[in-house]
């Protein structure tokens, strides 16, 4: 017999037990590039997920700036609880933000390790938050403001984030 929450499972598309950490391109100096597949690679043979503070670039068109997106004091690794569907329609409406490649946990195991989903929220949530607990705020505000005219929400992506803990490899050295 299953349980209520088995059976709603069992019933929704929109659910799964698993996240993933999605690798995209990234810019490593001098115009270079290193594909999402040659960072799936790294990962795979090292056996380590190397935390960031996410940087991306923000602002109007000519004055755009890097800015940390993951707030708080440490850099985290993130992952996506959206479905392989979920994802694949995200890839295909934009292929430049999403990669088709990743590592997979089950979220159970995450948790255990110490991740935690995100917390969607305005400004006024994140000052509020203890600082150990920054780092799983993501901007959500669905009104738009001039200057920009659109909305800034990521809840699609279903977002989790983990800490990482210490960890001495004897290849690649302290992680």
């Amino acid at each position: 017999m299953l349980s209520k929450l088995d059976e709603i499972k069992s019933r929704r598309t929109d659910i799964t037990d698993w996240v993933v950490h999605w690798t995209r391109m990234e810019t490593i100096g001098d115009g270079r590039t290193k594909s999402s597949w040659d960072i799936l690679k790294e990962i795979l043979h090292c056996g380590y997920l190397r935390p960031s503070k996410a940087p991306r670039l923000v602002g109007a068109k000519n004055q755009k700036e890097w800015c940390d997106t993951i707030r708080g004091e440490v850099p985290v690794v993130c992952f996506s609880e959206q479905t392989l569907k979920a994802r694949l329609e995200s890839f295909l409406a934009d292929a430049r933000r999403y990669s088709g490649c990743g590592v997979a946990f089950e979220k159970r195991s995450l948790f255990q390790y110490g991740g935690r989903p995100v917390i969607y929220g305005d400004d006024g949530l994140l000052a509020r938050l203890h600082r150990d607990d920054k780092y799983l705020w993501v901007k959500y505000d669905p009104l738009p403001h001039a200057p920009r005219e659109y909305s800034i929400d990521w809840t699609h992506e279903r977002e989790w984030r983990a800490r990482v803990l210490d960890y001495n490899h004897p290849e690649f050295g302290r992680k």
